[in-house]
């Protein structure tokens, strides 16, 4: 697949896909490389011209398990993107300059709902970890209380842990029965070095419909809460600029009827 979006000088995004979803022949195992390059601009053709340009890459392999039973599915990815700033005054926690994020990324799932339009009955589970190499353990020696945010974070380090489990239940029978939806969700972002504490990227904002359509820039995750707007549920302890979370739990249980 290849796709294109803008809406002019503000915004350009391009991407590409490939996916094989035999690979091999024998089982189905899929392989897929994503190449992408975003483009943002504040539109303004003076000196306070500002732009973000991002390029990045993935690349997945994802297997069918028959242990402990074949609803079980692995999916392993290497991710890098590059981001390069110029007088870019909004998101980042610096204006001008580049930060690197190479992380492998690990997924456990399993899935036995018997619908995935209006689930009745199953479940579906989901583990996953994200991790970059600590590359601060390689700079030895490094204040990095006297370091810029750009210097900090040029090449990004954490890891990035999350649970979630759903379950459907049938109350009632016939065609159209009521269901009980029930769900909890745990995620934890960390840090390897204490002197250089959590990256700002790959944050948790809580709150909206999560239907924007939003590509976010900096990693972050948009979780949907009904009752409140976009990202409303923040981080209490800096409420005004608004940081996101380093860990989230949500809970939500439903009675649904089609």
């Amino acid at each position: 697949s290849v796709r294109a979006q803008s809406n002019g000088a503000y915004y350009q995004s391009f991407n590409m896909s490939f996916t094989e979803p035999w690979l091999g022949g024998k089982k189905p195992n899929s392989f897929s490389v994503t190449p992408y390059v975003n483009r943002i601009t504040n539109g303004r053709a003076s000196s306070d011209f500002g732009k973000l340009n991002i390029w990045g890459i993935s690349v997945g392999l994802g297997r069918r398990k028959k242990v402990p039973d074949d609803f079980f599915t692995v999916q392993y990815e290497v991710n890098y993107q590059y981001y390069a700033l110029k007088n870019y005054q909004s998101v980042f926690s610096f204006t001008d300059g580049f930060s690197n994020d190479l992380n492998f990324k690990y997924i456990l799932s399993r899935n036995s709902v018997d619908d995935l339009i209006f689930p009745r009955s199953g479940s579906q589970n989901s583990f996953s970890a994200q991790v970059t190499p600590p590359w601060s353990l390689f700079n030895k020696g490094v204040d990095y209380s006297d370091l810029s945010a750009q210097k900090k974070y040029n090449m990004l380090e954490y890891y990035k842990l999350k649970f979630t489990s759903a379950w459907y239940t049938r109350l009632t029978g016939g065609k159209n029965p009521l269901v009980l939806y029930a769900k909890l969700g745990y995620g934890w972002l960390g840090y390897y070095n204490k002197a250089l504490g959590l990256t700002p990227f790959q944050r948790f904002y809580l709150g909206g419909s999560g239907l924007t359509g939003y590509n976010p820039l900096d990693g972050r995750e948009v979780i949907a809460l009904r009752g409140y707007d976009d990202g409303e549920v923040f981080n209490y302890k800096s409420p005004v600029s608004n940081p996101g979370g380093a860990s989230i739990t949500k809970y939500t249980m439903e009675l649904r009827y089609p």
